[in-house]
């Protein structure tokens, strides 16, 4: 491998990365100190809230009034008992000498058990303590896609609002309509219970069962603080202002921590309003035709519609790992070129992706020859929750190559992608190697699922992306005279000659002792790798026609 010349820009560089880092360290300092000084601020009072009651507890006075609590509102409720039994009496006896009850009623008993106004004190009347809870133009909207074990626990943080919803609908698309008994259980409270065989358009069954102005978003598995309608309608009454409205995030159950939600939304990030939204209901009218309501929100995004943050909580609720069991110690290697539009996509898919985090280690090569990128990926690599990170530099060619036309710069793009994937391979130490290039997003669950295709026959697996040019798949045959050739479409997954290394997980103990190269008449890589191993070899690789990626040629233009 070729290391990064040292000079003294380079060192300057790397002075003032060491001085960034120096510096959110102190702040991570004060920030913990100012929670300590907090926590230890809570602590003093609640410790002199403790004595007090300690103290209370421990009184004389205490004791002797135990029974008069205890057995007190009993025995009040018995006397008012005893008095509608008498004024009955009285009334069955023609109400007679008025002036005397009343007198005894009100002026010697009305002392000790003062008369009321209605006739049972315990009635769920609001009372002058607790107003009538103003209705928001709100109808709140409960997904159940894939289940509803948890749709009781959404639907009662919905009714818990101080600014309740004007109508609730409970949206079942789980294959055997399993959250009937809990709309039943909520029938009293106006829940709207709408089974539907298809959990693609569930925002376009909601536009058709409410007309009202707003609709808020939340899956069956998270519960909502009581102040998140109050919030978002604070920011969604204003005009012009946001037409989608989020809150902060704080995931339970499997982790208990604050979720990353930025002051405002880009496309990259729709994925966030998935969890718990509010939407105008013209706005989200414009997409009705999107296939998915995360789509619905990732194209309103992409138009332009603003979005933002209000001072409400959702609360995300996270499961253990399921698939984790089985699932071996990979390394995930992506090369950048420097494509600072796909950096965001890149990190949004690194985020949410589901093969388990803590046994990924994560090899970024950064060939953009941009310090100021370099910097930015650094940056976020230092605060990822993977089990290691590994980043490296090499100049491979002239900076930008990956986006000039590639009819005039072949030769130099395979010379590239040959000691990019050179320096690459000697990482692939773990079982399992993952490769991700920076303008293709998978499925959140590719990796989890590609994997598990490897066998011992099997060196390869790859998702579906295509082209940008023809949209024919990256992926390919070997025809009777051993040259490539495209795969007729297909379903499910078959076996190919070869891939690109856009999305593919592949044995880690292959890649590492394969020499990549370009020579004729294959001057790609991936060719020359599928060639040894495909084609003259003993291994099979592997297509999943159903792990369908997005090719990004910009932020708004996929294939």
């Amino acid at each position: 491998m070729n290391h990064v010349p040292h000079n003294p820009q380079a060192e300057k560089t790397l002075m003032d990365d060491l001085a960034f880092l120096e510096h959110k360290l102190e702040e991570l300092k004060r920030e913990k100190q100012e929670l300590y000084d907090k926590l230890q601020h809570q602590h003093m009072l609640t410790s002199g809230l403790q004595t007090e009651l300690d103290r209370i507890y421990r009184s004389k006075s205490w004791r002797w009034t135990a029974c008069m609590r205890r057995y007190g509102e009993q025995y009040r409720r018995s006397v008012y008992g005893l008095l509608a039994h008498i004024k009955k009496l009285w009334e069955e006896m023609g109400s007679p000498c008025p002036r005397l009850v009343r007198f005894c009623r009100h002026t010697l008993l009305g002392r000790f058990w003062p008369v009321r106004e209605h006739p049972s004190s315990y009635s769920s009347a609001p009372t002058p303590l607790e107003p009538a809870r103003a209705t928001a133009d709100v109808a709140a909207v409960v997904l159940c896609a894939e289940s509803a074990a948890h749709a009781a626990e959404a639907l009662q943080s919905v009714l818990s609002q101080t600014m309740p919803p004007r109508e609730i609908l409970l949206i079942d698309a789980t294959p055997e309509h399993s959250a009937e008994d809990t709309a039943q259980n909520y029938a009293a409270q106006n829940v709207q219970y709408l089974p539907t065989a298809d959990s693609q358009t569930l925002h376009g069954t909601a536009l058709e069962r409410t007309d009202a102005g707003t609709l808020l978003f939340l899956p069956e598995k998270n519960v909502l603080h009581p102040e998140f309608i109050r919030c978002g309608m604070d920011l969604l009454k204003h005009s012009p202002g946001p037409s989608l409205c989020y809150s902060t995030q704080w995931s339970f159950g499997a982790e208990q921590k604050q979720l990353q939600t930025p002051a405002e939304l880009s496309a990259a990030q729709a994925h966030i309003l998935s969890e718990g939204c509010m939407v105008k209901r013209e706005t989200l009218a414009s997409v009705r035709a999107a296939s998915s309501l995360p789509a619905a929100f990732e194209q309103l995004l992409s138009a332009g519609h603003r979005s933002a943050q209000s001072q409400g909580m959702c609360f995300v609720r996270t499961e253990k790992q399921q698939s984790s069991h089985g699932l071996k110690h990979a390394v995930l290697c992506i090369p950048l070129s420097g494509r600072t539009w796909a950096w965001p996509l890149t990190t949004s898919f690194l985020e949410q992706q589901t093969y388990p985090h803590d046994l990924i280690d994560l090899v970024v090569l950064d060939t953009s020859q941009n310090n100021a990128f370099g910097t930015q990926v650094k940056g976020w690599l230092s605060q990822c929750d993977y089990r290691s990170h590994t980043y490296l530099q090499e100049a491979v060619g002239e900076p930008g190559i990956a986006d000039l036309p590639r009819a005039q710069m072949t030769d130099a793009v395979c010379d590239a992608c040959v000691r990019i994937f050179n320096c690459l391979r000697p990482y692939c130490t773990a079982p399992v190697a993952l490769f991700l290039e920076d303008d293709v997003v998978p499925p959140q669950d590719a990796y989890t699922r590609l994997s598990a295709l490897l066998g011992k026959e099997v060196v390869s697996a790859s998702g579906l992306y295509r082209h940008r040019g023809n949209r024919k798949p990256v992926a390919w045959n070997w025809d009777e005279h051993g040259f490539p050739s495209f795969p007729k479409e297909n379903r499910g997954i078959t076996t190919i000659g070869g891939s690109g290394f856009g999305c593919i997980a592949t044995r880690g103990d292959v890649v590492r002792s394969f020499q990549f190269s370009s020579e004729q008449p294959f001057l790609n890589y991936d060719h020359m790798f599928f060639r040894a191993m495909v084609r003259d070899g003993p291994w099979q690789a592997l297509l999943d026609w159903s792990c369908v990626c997005r090719h990004y040629s910009s932020t708004q233009s996929w294939v």
